[in-house]
């Protein structure tokens, strides 16, 4: 046998004799990379059953250990090539060991390729067999299979020997399926091991339903998380007509579904058959973390401009904390729209110091809240297009101000959030949400407080169009604390 030597690796070449019939393995020949040369002492190092033999490698060979040639098993041949120099190692090659197995195996292969065994192949191959077992008997308990174990503890009872997998339990069936789960064998009608083993224990025609549970517990899933993440938190089993069930594997199912903020509902399929859970999503991606509120402190012009364009009829409303001490003017934007011009707007959303009252500047217009002016309101505006109203919330009830006519350009530039043509004009307070709706209360844009939470930065998350917006200003914006969903 030739084995050859590189510094990282031992490849196995089976030399073939003069008759090409005898493979000749009581003895090594060993061919060795360029960089091992002859100034190197080289041994080789032969493992079987947990028994180690050392040979010195003289000329480039040497002979195989009498004990393994005498014994059945798989071989693991190590090489070691190592230079000196005084009493100090200087450099050492010790390559990946090759494994292959001994006698019994070499006469397996010979046989498969004469059909005229030599008679000492035969002699050798026939005191091998003399000493296997050579059946299970029915009714006996076994712990070991020639002499191999095959049990850390107690034994397997051999009953009836008709075959087949019936008496094996659920338990021992999906423990063996799960040896295989991850090997990489496969059959020779190319199907995987594993799905060979599944559809025997567990046959697809008896298979009547899945069932999924998914344990979410305190996990928190981002509407930008896989599907496949989720299977480290679900269980599905399979139920059979004998009343058998299995869990399934991760690889065995898959899912579908799109997970959006709120409660999403996912599918699962396996052989046709189909199960669903649901799932609470957070609001926001997993790079955000959503907070109660950010604040403008009127310490600079601070705003902020969505890429956003109002529709021609829309419904726009914001939950704010007006600042009425910090106002530096008669007007707070909380949103708004220039028609053009510094100071000339065509929607204004606004909280007017003067009288505490909120205006939805279309038209001409404002309703006068009847509470104190730092309370947490919700204040809208409704737009046909032609007429226009606002409303505020206060305290669970909704006050309408009177219809007038829309007198403004306000869809042709975008909408920004604290705007104002400058400090003066801008909200000083807290800004809880902005969303904007159709007519028919179909959400357009969502404005979600939060911060980046890879370096902190303050800013709104618009959940429809999924993109962030920070402060255009100059100013800081702070934010409230963290909403954990």
């Amino acid at each position: 046998m030739k084995v050859i030597v590189k510094p990282h690796k031992i490849e196995l070449i089976k030399e073939e004799s003069v008759n090409e019939k005898e493979i000749n393995i009581s003895k090594c020949k060993f061919e060795f990379d360029e960089r091992i040369t002859e100034e190197y002492t080289k041994e080789a190092y032969f493992t079987l059953n947990d028994k180690t033999y050392k040979k010195i490698i003289i000329n480039n060979e040497c002979d195989f250990p009498s004990e393994i040639l005498s014994e059945e098993g798989i071989v693991e041949l190590g090489v070691v090539a190592f230079l000196v120099e005084g009493n100090e190692e200087i450099t050492r090659f010790n390559p990946t060991p090759v494994r292959f197995p001994t006698m019994l195996g070499s006469l397996k292969e010979n046989a498969e390729n004469s059909s005229t065994p030599t008679p000492s192949e035969l002699e050798q191959l026939e005191s091998i067999l003399t000493n296997k077992q050579d059946k299970l008997v029915n009714g006996v308990s076994i712990k070991t299979i020639n002499g191999q174990s095959i049990l850390g503890e107690g034994n397997i009872n051999i009953e009836g020997g008709e075959g087949g997998t019936s008496e094996l339990s659920t338990e021992v069936k999906n423990a063996i399926l799960d040896c295989f789960e991850n090997v990489a064998w496969t059959s020779a009608s190319g199907k995987d091991y594993y799905d060979v083993l599944s559809d025997l224990f567990f046959p697809p025609e008896g298979l009547t339903s899945i069932s999924a549970v998914f344990n979410q517990g305190e996990r928190a899933i981002y509407i930008d998380d896989s599907l496949d993440s989720l299977k480290d938190n679900l269980v599905v089993t399979a139920n059979y007509t004998n009343g058998s069930t299995r869990v399934l594997s991760a690889n065995d199912y898959t899912l579908s579904g799109v997970l959006t903020a709120g409660t999403s509902t996912i599918t699962v399929s396996y052989n046709e058959l189909t199960d669903t859970f649901d799932v609470v999503v957070n609001l926001l991606p997993s790079a955000y973390q959503q907070v109660e509120w950010i604040k403008n402190t009127g310490d600079a012009r601070n705003y902020i401009l969505p890429s956003y364009k109002l529709p021609t009829a829309f419904r726009i409303e914001a939950k704010a904390q007006l600042d009425k001490y910090n106002s530096k003017s008669t007007y707070g934007n909380i949103a708004a729209v220039y028609q053009g011009g510094l100071k000339t707007y065509g929607m204004e959303l606004a909280y007017k110091k003067e009288d505490s009252s909120v205006i939805f500047f279309m038209g001409t217009q404002s309703i006068v809240f009847p509470t104190n002016i730092n309370s947490e309101l919700v204040i809208g505006g409704i737009c046909t297009g032609s007429k226009s109203k606002c409303y505020v919330e206060v305290d669970g009830t909704t006050v309408y101000g009177e219809e007038v006519d829309v007198s403004r350009e306000y869809n042709t530039n975008n909408l920004g959030i604290f705007y104002g043509g400058d400090s003066a004009n801008q909200l000083v307070g807290k800004i809880f949400y902005c969303k904007v709706y159709d007519l028919n209360d179909n959400l357009l844009a969502n404005f979600v407080p939060c911060y980046l939470k890879s370096d902190g930065t303050v800013g709104l998350y618009d959940t429809v169009a999924n993109a962030f917006y920070i402060n255009s200003g100059t100013g800081t914006l702070m934010k409230g604390a963290d909403i954990n969903e």
